[in-house]
């Protein structure tokens, strides 16, 4: 899916409907499948947080108290009613910012126009810079000096733009510079045709320079109206979900901008009816290794607020049974919207390019097989992703083990499939056996045999 597998996630919708009302059921699956189309992870931690908190006790979905506003959770522990709460779920992500500054706009309108010409788009690299004015703690956002994107063919992308294309065209085996630079803009652009992958960068705008003017106090405070319109008589909870948000786990220096901690802390100060906020998200265990779906966790951080203390049962080990059947995740939620954002968003990941073999069994993606088979995947790419064939992609000697198979005069024994019910494709496994005669020359047999 994103964060989750797709077939994690239908689980999750199947066990869900048990306790849902079904159009609640239905909306669910509107909104994850226009996921690719609408870039929030917000549903799908709703399916989860839904699903995780039904294994340990009783769950309501938008339960009414004879309020104005509904809920998102109502919940109550297994057996013992007056252990309740009641918690809406939000979704940070960097939506608004990135709207504020549109350097992805401007990078993907760039290689749009650069491909038109036939040109390489990782041949280009683009850097923008930023509005003037100091940048401190306390003092204002960090803006990009761009135009809205209505405007980048007339400020950046314009005749000047072109003039740069055409002469590129004219020489394109050497450096080309091009600079944008007026009130509204300031851009540069290069062309190095020696490069195998784009570059760019800009003046960070995701940092907190204010405790109460940012995404996640806005988003803590947009749901502090919905609990208290509930009508719940109990303690009211925020659930703050990682939508791909580069500040949700950012730790600056302490004397340059504020901390996620430190801007939610300050909102349950300022807010005393709500009683807690539980912070998700998820991330490699161990961030320095190289990346593996298999390699990340759910991170779970309870912050408390000025009635905590009023709380009477134990929030915490309910947090720590919530965490243990919480599903695995395969992804960060920055990693889960780049997905999201790719040719393929709607299918889930693949183990495509991963591969086992020895002499005798070759492990390949069944479900890249199945693609190559059915003609959705060129033989090459096949053949390049595995290392079948010299390419970039695999650097170093290129072996096909099927090909050494009937070198060697071997065929194929047996087809072993390995069907995860998690991962989104399966492992086929071809035990080979040979020299077989149908494709080798008669041999003596052994003696005795």
């Amino acid at each position: 899916m994103a964060i989750f597998s797709r077939r994690i996630i239908q689980n999750l919708i199947n066990e869900n409907d048990k306790f849902l009302l079904r159009r609640q059921t239905k909306k669910h699956v509107h909104h994850l499948n226009l996921m690719a189309k609408e870039l929030t992870l917000a549903y799908e931690w709703e399916v989860v947080l839904l699903y995780a908190f039904s294994r340990i006790g009783k769950i309501v979905h938008e339960k009414s108290f004879d309020g104005k506003r509904n809920v998102d959770i109502y919940f109550e522990t297994f057996g013992e009613p007056k252990y309740n709460f009641v918690a809406d779920i939000t979704t940070v992500s960097d939506k608004g910012m990135e709207q504020n500054n549109p350097f992805e706009a401007l990078r993907n309108d760039l290689f749009r126009v650069v491909m038109e010409y036939g040109l390489r788009a990782d041949s280009f690299n683009l850097q923008v810079g930023r509005r003037e004015g100091p940048i401190y703690k306390g003092g204002p956002k960090v803006k990009l000096k761009l135009p809205g994107r209505a405007r980048f063919s007339q400020t950046i992308l314009g005749e000047g733009f072109r003039n740069f294309l055409f002469e590129i065209l004219q020489s394109p085996d050497s450096l080309h510079k091009y600079k944008v630079n007026t009130p509204d803009a300031d851009v540069m652009m290069e062309y190095n045709p020696n490069q195998r992958f784009s570059c760019g960068g800009y003046p960070s705008y995701a940092e907190m320079f204010s405790l109460t003017e940012n995404p996640i106090y806005d988003a803590l405070n947009s749901k502090v109206a919905q609990l208290i319109g509930t009508k719940f008589n109990g303690h009211l909870g925020i659930f703050l979900c990682d939508g791909g948000s580069s500040l949700f786990n950012k730790k600056p220096p302490v004397w340059f901008s504020y901390s996620t901690d430190e801007v939610i802390k300050i909102f349950l100060a300022h807010n005393k009816e709500i009683s807690f906020v539980i912070k998700f998200t998820t991330r490699k265990k161990d961030p320095f290794r190289t990346f593996s779906k298999n390699d990340n966790v759910v991170l779970v951080h309870l912050y408390e607020g000025l009635k905590f203390d009023q709380i009477g049962f134990d929030l915490r080990s309910i947090l720590e049974k919530v965490i243990q059947v919480f599903p695995k995740p395969e992804s960060s939620p920055r990693q889960a919207l780049y997905f999201l954002k790719g040719r393929n968003p709607n299918l889930g990941r693949s183990n495509f390019g991963g591969m086992e073999m020895s002499a005798t069994k070759v492990k390949i993606s069944a479900r890249e097989l199945l693609e190559l088979l059915a003609g959705e995947v060129e033989q090459k790419k096949f053949f390049e992703y595995h290392g079948f064939i010299p390419s970039e992609l695999k650097p170093g000697r290129s072996f096909n083990p099927f090909n050494a198979a009937l070198i060697r005069g071997q065929m194929i024994d047996n087809i072993i499939l390995e069907k995860s019910e998690s991962d989104d494709d399966d492992w086929i496994t071809f035990k080979l056996k040979g020299p077989d005669p149908a494709i080798s020359p008669f041999s003596v047999p052994a003696k005795g045999q």
